[in-house]
C-alpha cells in the first residue's frame, strides 16, 4: 500500500488572548480610592515607590526615580489624583497577576507613559468630584484604565467592550449635548421671537 502525502495546510496557530479581568471588583475599588484620594494631596515620592514595588514583584526593573518623578511631576492636582487611582488598581489579585505580562511589553519607562501617565492625562474630564457623583463615570476610567493596560473585561468579547466604552464615553456625551443646544438655539429664538410678536398683538387688542 502507498502512503500518499497530505496535501493539507498546517493550520495556523490562533494569536495569544489578552488576559481579562472582572470588571465590578475594579469599579469597586476605584469608587473606595475615589473617596480616599478627592481633596487629597499625592505623595509623588511614595507614588513612585509603589509603583516600584509592583515592578518588583513580577521580576522588572523598575524605570530610574528620576525619569518617573520627572513623568509625574508633568500632571497636575488631579490628574496625580487619577495617577494614584491608576497605581492603586494594581493593588487587586486580577490585575497584579497581569502585571509582570503588561509591563513587559516595551521598555518600562514606555509602558510606565503610556499606561499610566498619558491615561491620567488623557482622562482630564474625569475628576475626583464627578468619579464620586457618578458609577457609570468610574466604570467609564476602569475601561479606560484596562485597555491601556491591555487587559480585557472578562465575559466580554473586545468589540463588545469598545462599544460600552464608545456609550459611555463623557466627552462625547458632552460634545453631543453641546451640539444639540447649538441646533435648538435657532428655533428656541423663533419661538420667543413668536411670542414676543403674540404678546404685542394682544396688547394693542386691549386698547
Amino acid at each position: 500500500m502507498q502512503w500518499r502525502k497530505s496535501t493539507a495546510k498546517p493550520t495556523p496557530s490562533e494569536p495569544p488572548r489578552r488576559a481579562s479581568v472582572t470588571l465590578g471588583p475594579l469599579v469597586d475599588h476605584l469608587t473606595a480610592e475615589v473617596a480616599r484620594w478627592e481633596g487629597a494631596l499625592v505623595d509623588l515620592d511614595l507614588l513612585r515607590a509603589r509603583l516600584a514595588d509592583r515592578c518588583r514583584d513580577g521580576a522588572i526593573q523598575p524605570a530610574p526615580p528620576a525619569v518617573v518623578a520627572e513623568m509625574f511631576g508633568g500632571l497636575d492636582t488631579e490628574g496625580l489624583r487619577r495617577l494614584a487611582l491608576i497605581v492603586s488598581a494594581l493593588d487587586l489579585d486580577e490585575i497584579r497577576a497581569s502585571a509582570p505580562w503588561l509591563l513587559v511589553h516595551g521598555s518600562i519607562v514606555d509602558r510606565i507613559r503610556g499606561c499610566f501617565v498619558e491615561l491620567a492625562r488623557g482622562s482630564d474630564l474625569l475628576t475626583m468630584e464627578l468619579l464620586r457623583q457618578s458609577r457609570l463615570r468610574v466604570e467609564e476610567f476602569a475601561r479606560m484604565l484596562l485597555i491601556a493596560l491591555g487587559l480585557g473585561v472578562a465575559g466580554e468579547s473586545a468589540e463588545e467592550s469598545q462599544v460600552r466604552l464608545v456609550r459611555l464615553d463623557y466627552r462625547r456625551l458632552l460634545a453631543e449635548a453641546e451640539r444639540a443646544k447649538e441646533a435648538a438655539e435657532p428655533r428656541l429664538a423663533a419661538l420667543r421671537k413668536l411670542q414676543e410678536e403674540r404678546g404685542r398683538q394682544a396688547g394693542r387688542g386691549k386698547v
